[in-house]
């Protein structure tokens, strides 16, 4: 139980850590603050998760600098692209796409994120963890275990509101109405998102979010539709308006006809009425 608690203390530290280099590093990236993060609190779990990884499988390699330099950029590479397929499978977007940098591998990992990570592992494991593996054997158990109830209390809490918000991302994307253009679409659902509250809107502002391609397509999809509708409602229209005119120019006709028949009775009942006038002359 000790060896949990423990692991679990690991892995909240390295997760704030990870939180603190997304959100002031904005500041260097865009010049201001950013609230990033997955979760509503400050944390980033996919960096708890690859300290852990690294600590358990690297840790007999500390006699060997290269070895485990080389072998943390794999595990941070791998774990980061995974983190980026399985979050755009559930919730069809993606959080980060390094498309615009050189040498990345579909949009999910890039080279000088990954060399990043290796740096970073590497201060961690020689510099970082022994200092705070060392204060929290200094400290007393069921202190570190009551601490570690309340954070992982919170930590429940704040995935299960998050995953709830993040479900929303379809539906919203789903009631957005724009033109057959990808930029406009993304830029739509994007402010979508953000007028639905204010989690919505920090987690709206915490990344660049990507709308996955099955949404554009079904946006798409939309957008014909109801273009295909509106076609179709206005040559339903036009067709109504000619049979309309067609039936009144018929009946334009039947006028006409019927005003020279009664033109013609009228002629030759005057005929008729003049030569009766001449014979009782």
């Amino acid at each position: 139980m000790e060896q949990v608690v423990m692991t679990f203390l690991i892995f909240i530290f390295y997760s704030f850590l990870g939180w603190c280099i997304e959100s002031f590093g904005s500041i260097a990236y865009k010049g201001h603050f950013i609230n990033r993060g997955f979760l509503i609190g400050p944390i980033c779990p996919v960096y708890g998760f690859g300290f852990l990884l690294i600590y358990y499988l690297l840790r007999g390699y500390l006699s060997a600098p290269i070895i485990l330099f080389c072998m943390s950029v794999i595990i941070c590479s791998s774990l980061e692209y995974f983190t980026s397929w399985i979050m755009e499978k559930l919730f069809n977007a993606r959080w980060w796409d390094y498309s615009n940098r050189r040498f990345n591998i579909n949009g999910r990992i890039c080279l000088d994120n990954s060399a990043l990570f290796g740096v970073l592992s590497f201060i961690i494991m020689y510099n970082i963890h022994p200092s705070y593996l060392g204060l929290l054997n200094a400290m007393n158990y069921k202190t570190l275990l009551v601490i570690a109830i309340i954070i992982f209390i919170l930590f429940v809490a704040d995935v299960l509101i998050s995953v709830n918000v993040i479900s929303r991302l379809k539906t919203v994307a789903h009631d957005v109405k724009v033109k057959d253009n990808t930029e406009e679409m993304k830029a739509k659902v994007r402010e979508s998102f953000a007028k639905q509250g204010k989690l919505y809107n920090r987690l709206a502002k915490a990344f660049d979010f990507v709308v996955n391609n099955e949404v554009i397509a079904e946006l798409r999809v939309k957008v014909k539709s109801g273009a295909s509708k509106a076609k179709n409602g206005i040559t339903k229209r036009i067709s109504s308006a000619s049979i309309e005119l067609e039936k009144k120019a018929k009946k334009n006709i039947e006028y006409r006809v019927k005003l020279k028949e009664l033109k013609l009775q009228y002629r030759e009942q005057k005929r008729e009425l003049k030569r009766k006038i001449k014979e009782t002359e």
